[in-house]
């Protein structure tokens, strides 16, 4: 089985060496190294050029003439790799020495399997460990219960929980997948890869982290927002802000506005995969858009009847019981708590 790494980079010098460093310290080496460049102006040209010439594998090296961006720049590496499995690389991780060699043999193990995803470990710009791992915010344990019951595909469709830089896939699906579709809100490569693979195979996760997953302020991609603070709609924010709404207590006109959105973007799915005849034919819109946008719609309904509560606190009374037994607040809130906050603080002063 041979290997191919796709690696993006874009004045990546700050990082760069050390992530190549661990690619060449795999107990499994790849069998080549793809690096596409998206017209650095740093010197992240000459650690790549300075790296293949010690490099214990093949390294094809490509430099674009005008800036891709990241989604265009990583279908062009993947189009170029050779190999029978292909991993995402970004340039500013550290891989684990073994990360190869157990993603491999879990392929050989299972040939239905068509892609496989691990966990990550979250290091700062200094690479000291944050204190948790990537699926802490991307992929809690209830998401992952509910991936292996009801199905991977379905939990990608509500919301992206694979970052590229853990993904690894089979070459022969790529074609089913690409081009990548550029007019999917809040997705990117990764996202898109992920729900297609989902639909046209069986997907693995390994909940062992086998990369160090770098945050740092000049990052392109990554989690788009770790704190309350930083809520930019960056790539990820949306999917991210959704997720912990409960945690940050955002403004709940925000949360709307939000939810509005991924309702948007699940109309557009349907859009989006009636283009690709390979996964549309495998894809069920009704059962697998229905429920989430449903979902959605009635999230919002729950937070515009918190915000309509009367002024007067004896009045509000009757409509927070309607809203408690309605089963909302426990669904989408933090239960009895935020009922007896709305009956003490009306929400839209909260």
């Amino acid at each position: 089985m041979r290997i191919s790494v796709a690696l993006c980079t874009y004045n990546g010098e700050k990082f760069l060496a050390e992530q190549l460093q661990s690619l060449a310290n795999q107990t499994r080496l790849p069998d080549e190294l793809i690096i596409c460049d998206d017209a650095s102006s740093d010197s992240t040209v000459d650690i790549i050029n300075a790296f293949i010439k010690t490099a214990p594998f093949t390294v094809r090296f490509f430099s674009n003439e005008t800036n891709l961006g990241s989604t265009l720049n990583f279908e062009k590496s993947i189009r170029l790799c050779q190999g029978d499995l292909i991993f995402l690389c970004d340039q500013d991780d550290i891989w684990f020495s073994n990360k190869i060699a157990i993603i491999e043999r879990e392929f050989l193990l299972n040939e239905k399997i068509g892609m496989i995803f691990t966990d990550a470990e979250l290091i700062d710009e200094n690479s000291n460990k944050l204190g948790h791992n990537l699926w802490y915010y991307y992929f809690p344990a209830k998401k992952r219960k509910e991936a292996l019951n009801s199905g991977i595909y379905r939990v990608l469709i509500d919301t992206n929980v694979v970052t590229g830089a853990t993904m690894a896939f089979r070459s022969r699906f790529r074609e089913a997948f690409l081009p990548i579709p550029l007019d999917l809100p809040n997705t990117i490569h990764d996202g898109w890869i992920a729900l297609a693979m989902s639909i046209l195979s069986e997907v693995k996760f390994i909940e062992c982290p086998l990369i160090q997953y770098r945050l740092h302020h000049g990052q392109q991609l990554g989690l788009g927002s770790l704190s309350a603070k930083n809520t930019n709609e960056s790539v990820r924010s949306l999917e991210f802000l959704l997720r912990h709404q409960k945690k940050y207590s955002l403004p709940m006109s925000q949360t709307i506005d939000l939810l509005h959105k991924d309702i948007q973007r699940l109309y557009k799915i349907e859009e989006v995969i009636s283009r690709y005849p390979h996964i549309a034919s495998r894809f069920d819109f009704g059962i697998c858009l229905d429920e989430p946008i449903k979902r959605k719609f009635e999230y919002i309904l729950h937070l515009e009847n918190r915000l309509k509560l009367p002024e007067n606190r004896i009045k509000r009374l009757l409509p927070i019981m309607r809203e408690l037994l309605s089963g909302r607040y426990k669904r989408f809130s933090k239960g009895i708590m935020s009922a007896i906050k709305d009956f003490i603080i009306h929400p839209s002063k909260a």
